[in-house]
């Protein structure tokens, strides 16, 4: 899927309480010496906390005027917290991805591990920072939130078709 699909969908799907849109890859990170290797950098819209109801433990998630200025800030998982600032306050400082220093605004609730898998080396960056740093040709996933659980699978629906109409 594609960035106009992400319009598309806000525009069509009517039952949708929010919609919103992810892209990633994985890298190795390095911080005053120290390394984590196989990050995920997770380019995502500002709403992508409330579609995934995510916790943020320190600062907060990404606002919308981030995304839309395509700003340099993230929010980081533990993992990269507790590697690249033990013992400091996060918010507000530093850390590169690909060469550009991004502003650390939140930290994420450590979340843990699944099949071995750490779920916290990771961090978020606003979509279009992400479009500008590593290019706007990779396809995005999008997400979306339905206003109820009873409304859930009509919802999902809607989405379908309205992306089967686009495609």
């Amino acid at each position: 899927l594609e960035w106009d699909d992400l319009d598309w969908l806000i525009n069509k799907c009517n039952s949708c309480k929010e919609v919103g849109a992810e892209a990633g890859m994985r890298i190795d990170m390095k911080h005053d010496g120290q390394e984590l290797f196989g990050t995920a950098i997770k380019g995502v819209t500002a709403n992508l906390a409330e579609i995934e109801d995510k916790t943020i433990s320190e600062g907060r998630f990404l606002m919308d005027h981030e995304v839309e200025r395509a700003s340099m800030v993230c929010v980081i998982g533990m993992d990269l917290r507790e590697k690249f600032f033990p013992g400091l306050d996060p918010i507000g400082r530093t850390i590169n991805i690909r060469g550009l220093p991004m502003t650390v605004v939140g930290v994420e609730e450590k979340r843990g591990s699944m099949f071995g898998q750490s779920l916290d080396n990771h961090a978020y960056i606003p979509l279009t920072s992400y479009g500008r740093i590593f290019g706007r040709q990779q396809s995005l996933n999008l997400h979306g939130k339905a206003h109820s659980r009873e409304t859930f699978e009509p919802t999902i629906e809607e989405a379908r078709i309205a992306m089967r109409n686009r495609h």
